[in-house]
């Protein structure tokens, strides 16, 4: 037997670096020792002649090897002058057997480490020869080698030494399978595999579910950002179970892991896309928008990256494409990572905290929170990764095979908890677009007034945003389920608050509107709390129907309110709006009550109409006078001018005149509002919100009849002149605004004691008679019924005519204008705002009164 350590001591003053390399994590342990030893020659004739004169300076050589690191029985050095008669592989593999038996007869250590010189450029040159021969398990079989290369990477310094005799150094370790291989045969490794993959299938069964329960549910309008999601997942499971980096040893194997990692990069990509735009909509910041336009990056440097790495397996003839990925996913990747988990737990906040107050069932809610809760687990999806990144970067995995086995489990199990709380969270029946809101939707009724939905086994109707203003008046029925049918099943309010349309612009599920009381029934199932009324009103009736300057404030209820339709009397209604003795009527049949702001109202059909002035210099028509809004119409200047709320059926009419206004404003070269963002989706929510919560106003021309001085308004119609009705303007009241407050919080003492006028758009044959002056004076009365004391506004501080039409004149000749304050430069819009107020006195206008 020939001793396999005995070697030629070459140069004793060299220090050696190299390390041992392993097709499933990229490096492992690195080695050092003093000079290289040169035991022997593949000649041409693929004979391998060993020198054996060197055994003591070989002895001595392996005996300087750090212990910590695995022991080295032999190294041998082999020049490979026999690699130059193989033209192909094939010839390599055709030859490599008379080697390998040739090694075995000298009784050779299982081979772990290979370094080798040849046209290595890099320390991972998948050309040369000798490293496909290791990936096809030529050289020893079922043992997992481990392969580096010299070349011109800093840590290995044999390319100057071995290149002028072209020689390779092979490494052997002892012949038990080594420290990394006794690492993947462990039992506590392998427990902690088989879990991972146990719980792969769970969760990729349960994404299958998932998948089938989506695919069934085609309604719906989220089905397809769903599938979106679920796919990528559906695909990425199995994989990694088939294709574990542990279970990894040829190229191809290597590439198709590396392939699959893309997957659950592109789902994590698409769940901050539309947590991003979602966040936008609710808070429309400028950094919000930035961020969320870096949920791209969070798709394109990860996959970027996985798929550099795997064409780089597939081609190892250009190095250089492996060597980007591997940096790339080593280094930018934790970077996109690390900004993604503060990202994702300031979406998780602010969508948590937006759901504050808003008007919806407590079905709804919970799955709102549901939503919530579930994706704050995203956040530890990102802390895992990049626990297992910094272990990688910090060399730990090279250092300690504990901490490369708890790289590997930490990498994967984020990737798999992931999809399951993914999973659970696209199986939620969410309120943005399902059809019910609970599992009971078997049994939904075939009740679809107006496209309502009735789950007659759940005490919720759900209400699809798209059907608003597509009424049907089915008058089939009687009683009690007419009422149902008229207008859209007693259709819900709208009076949701400034942020429910962004959490569910296609859609929303309330409880069942047709009784308010506690009901402890089966149909109920159990007992419904009716909705907190604001100012001590003993029912919704009294609320809705109460005359007063002090009508209630949209964002003070708690939940949709309806009226029942089985009202009968209420004594404590004041004045001559109770309802004593009088019969109340649906006029479900009155076109404007298909967007009625309350739904379906029941009015008194007996008291005549009634004129009483108010504060705003005009006049309330009462009684039947009052639309089926329930809100009166004011004469601001004259018999022919009225201002009154706007309907959700004119959104479109509004938003034309608000993108007429823009055009002008930009054919005049005037910087204010770019023609076409009133007419996005985000903004047409927005304005919906702001109708709904009785903010936007419109200004009606109509030819007047005077009936004793006093002009007769019904419905917004003249009695003689139903047709000719013209929208003469528009404005906007806001009365607690984000973007108010951005404007005056931190520079007035109280920036909520004020209403703040914007959106003052007048069409082109109403402007000049005058309309501003009233509308000012409209709303100074509105701060006067608000019980604040100042009216406030703005404009771009670039608009300089409208700046001295605000300052100078806006309140009319006699009063002039408003106080122009300061301007203020945002550096988030990068915009400079001109602001102007004026304290409204309220002992001169209640004077008036």
């Amino acid at each position: 037997m020939v001793d396999a350590a005995l070697a030629v001591r070459i140069n004793d003053t060299t220090t050696v670096n190299y390390r041992s390399w392993d097709p499933f994590q990229g490096q492992s342990d690195y080695y050092s020792i003093s000079g290289v030893l040169l035991m022997g020659k593949v000649q041409t004739d693929c004979t391998v002649r060993v020198d054996p004169a060197a055994g003591p300076a070989g002895h001595a050589l392996i005996g300087a090897v750090d212990p910590r690191t695995p022991v080295l029985q032999s190294i041998l050095v082999l020049g490979y002058d026999w690699l130059d008669h193989c033209a192909t592989f094939d010839d390599i593999f055709d030859k490599i057997g008379s080697v390998n038996a040739q090694l075995r007869s000298l009784e050779l250590p299982e081979v772990g480490a290979v370094v080798m010189h040849g046209d290595a450029q890099s320390n991972e040159d998948f050309g040369s020869p000798f490293t496909q021969l290791a990936n096809a398990k030529h050289w020893n079989k079922d043992v997992r080698l481990n392969i580096s290369y010299t070349g011109s990477d800093s840590f290995l310094s044999l390319s100057s030494i071995l290149a002028a005799n072209n020689q390779a150094l092979l490494a052997t370790v002892a012949e038990e399978p080594g420290p990394w291989n006794q690492m993947w045969h462990s039992i506590g490794f392998n427990i902690a595999i088989r879990a991972l993959d146990v719980f792969a299938g769970l969760t990729f069964i349960y994404g299958i579910w998932v998948l089938v329960f989506v695919l069934k549910a085609k309604h719906e309008t989220q089905h397809n950002r769903r599938l979106m999601i679920l796919i990528p997942g559906c695909i990425y499971l199995p994989l990694s179970i088939a294709f574990a980096p542990y279970k990894v040893t040829l190229p191809w194997r290597n590439a198709i892991y590396y392939f699959s990692l893309l997957f659950p990069f592109i789902s994590l990509g698409l769940q901050m896309i539309m947590w991003g735009t979602l966040i936008y909509r609710i808070y429309r910041k400028k950094m919000n928008k930035v961020f969320s336009y870096f949920a791209y990056v969070t798709i394109a440097v990860p996959v970027i990256s996985s798929f550099l790495d795997g064409i780089g397996w597939l081609i190892p003839s250009v190095p250089m494409i492996r060597m980007i990925g591997e940096k790339g996913f080593s280094f930018v990747t934790p970077a996109v990572i690390l900004v993604q988990a503060v990202v994702i737990f300031y979406y998780a906040a602010m969508f948590f905290k937006s759901l504050n107050g808003i008007a919806v069932s407590q079905t709804t809610r919970t799955a709102l929170i549901k939503i919530t809760v579930l994706n704050l687990a995203m956040i530890s999806f990102f802390i895992l990764m990049l626990l297992s990144r910094i272990i990688s970067l910090l060399g730990l995995g090279m250092r300690s095979r504990s901490a490369y086995a708890t790289e590997l489990v930490i990498f994967r199990f984020s990737f798999l908890f992931f999809y399951a709380c993914c999973f659970r969270t696209l199986s939620i029946r969410q309120p943005t677009g399902s059809t019910v809101d609970s599992k009971g939707n078997s049994s939904a009724s075939a009740n679809h007034s107006n496209g309502a939905i009735k789950n007659s086994s759940k005490n919720h109707t759900h209400y699809p945003m798209d059907n608003f203003s597509k009424g049907s008046n089915s008058k089939s029925g009687s009683g009690q389920q007419r009422q149902d049918d008229v207008d859209g099943e007693s259709k819900a309010s709208m009076h949701f608050n400034k942020h429910l349309s962004n959490h569910a612009s296609k859609g929303f599920t309330i409880s069942d509107p047709s009784n308010f009381g506690s009901h402890n029934t089966a149909t109920y199932g159990g007992p419904i709390l009716s909705p907190k009324l604001p100012h001590a009103f003993a029912s919704q009736q009294q609320l809705l129907q109460m005359d007063t300057a002090d009508y209630p404030d949209p964002y003070k209820f708690d939940e949709f309110g309806h009226l029942n339709g089985n009202v009968s009397k209420d004594s404590s209604m004041p004045g001559d709006m109770s309802n004593t003795g009088d019969s109340y009527i649906d006029i479900g049949e009155t076109e404007e009550d298909k967007d009625s702001v309350y739904g379906s109202h029941r009015f008194q059909s007996s008291p005549p109409i009634k004129h009483s002035h108010v504060g705003n210099g005009g006049w309330v028509v009462g009684g039947n006078g009052i639309n089926s809004e329930g809100y009166a119409r004011f004469d601001v200047s004259d018999e022919e001018r009225g201002t009154r709320v706007t309907h959700l059926k004119e959104v479109d009419t509004f938003i034309d005149m608000l993108e007429t206004a823009a055009e002008w404003l930009k054919a005049n070269n005037i910087k204010q509002w770019p023609p076409g963002m009133f007419r996005n989706a985000d903004s047409k929510a927005q304005i919906l919100n702001a109708i709904a919560a009785q903010q936007c106003y419109m200004i009606d021309y109509r030819p007047s009849q005077v009936s004793n001085g006093v002009t007769d308004i019904v419905d917004g119609k003249s009695n003689s002149e139903h047709d000719n009705i013209q929208t003469a303007g528009l404005f906007v009241i806001n009365y607690e605004d984000s973007f108010d407050e951005i404007l005056w919080k931190g520079y007035v003492e109280d920036w909520k004691d004020a209403l703040y006028l914007h959106r003052l758009v007048l069409r082109k044959p109403y402007q000049g008679v005058g309309l501003t002056p009233k509308i000012i004076e409209f709303v100074e009365n509105k701060v006067i019924e608000a019980g604040r004391h100042y009216l406030r506004l703005d404009c771009l501080a670039g608009n300089a005519g409208l700046r001295r039409f605000y300052r100078e004149k806006c309140r009319g000749c006699e009063k002039g204008g408003l106080n122009e304050l300061s301007t203020i430069w945002n550096s988030e819009w990068e915009l400079e705002f001109a602001r102007y107020e004026i304290q409204v006195v309220p002992s001169e206008v209640l004077g008036s009164n």
